[in-house]
C-alpha cells in the first residue's frame, strides 16, 4: 500500500493528480484518513497523467482532431465526444477544440480529411449535416430519426443528441451571438 504523494512522485505529478485519477475511477484506492492505493495500481500499464495545457496536445493525433471537429459539427456535446474518445474529460475536449480554432488548424484538417463541415472562423462555428454521417454516429442518427418522427424522447442521452443538433443549427444560422 502506498499513499498518493509517493505514487505521484513515481509519475512526476502531485498527489492531487493522483487523487483526481482515483475520483475518476482510473485508479482504485481506499480512503483511510488519506487515500491509499496498491503499488500495482500506481504502476499499472497504460496509466498516464496529463498536467497543464501542453500535455493535452501531446496525446492527440490529427485523426483525433478531425474526429473532434466532425463530432462537434454534427452537434455532439463535449461530454459525449469525450466518452467516444475513450473517456476523456469534457474540459479536455473543449480545451483542444478551442486550441484548434485559435491556431487556425480547423480549415486544414477539414480539407485533409475531406470532412463535409462548414466552418466560420470569426465565430468558430461548425456545422455538418448529421445525415451525411449516419454510419459514423449511429446513436445520434437513431435519436434524430425518432425525434423527427415525433416520438417521445426515450432517455436523457437522446434528448442531448437532439438538443446538440438543434444547437449546432441555431449557432450556425444565428445573426448575432445573443
Amino acid at each position: 500500500m502506498a499513499y498518493t504523494r509517493p505514487s505521484g512522485k513515481m509519475h512526476g505529478v502531485t498527489h492531487g493528480a493522483v487523487n483526481n485519477k482515483i475520483r475518476a475511477r482510473e485508479i482504485r484506492g481506499v480512503k483511510w484518513s488519506n487515500w491509499r492505493i496498491l503499488r500495482s495500481e500506481a504502476t499499472k500499464l497504460g496509466l498516464r497523467f496529463f498536467v497543464g495545457k501542453e500535455s493535452a496536445e501531446q496525446s492527440w493525433s490529427e485523426a483525433a482532431d478531425a474526429f473532434l471537429i466532425l463530432a462537434r459539427a454534427v452537434g455532439l456535446f463535449t461530454n459525449a465526444i469525450g466518452r467516444m474518445m475513450g473517456g476523456w474529460p469534457s474540459g479536455r475536449v473543449s480545451c483542444r477544440l478551442r486550441e484548434l480554432h485559435q491556431r487556425g488548424m480547423i480549415p486544414r484538417l477539414i480539407r485533409k480529411y475531406r470532412l463535409k463541415v462548414l466552418y466560420r472562423p470569426g465565430a468558430g462555428a461548425l456545422l455538418a449535416d448529421w445525415k451525411d454521417y449516419r454510419q459514423r454516429f449511429k446513436r445520434l442518427a437513431q435519436a434524430m430519426d425518432r425525434f423527427l418522427a415525433g416520438e417521445p424522447v426515450r432517455n436523457p442521452r437522446d434528448g442531448c443528441y437532439a438538443r446538440g443538433v438543434l444547437r449546432a443549427l441555431a449557432t450556425w444560422h444565428a445573426r448575432t451571438a445573443e
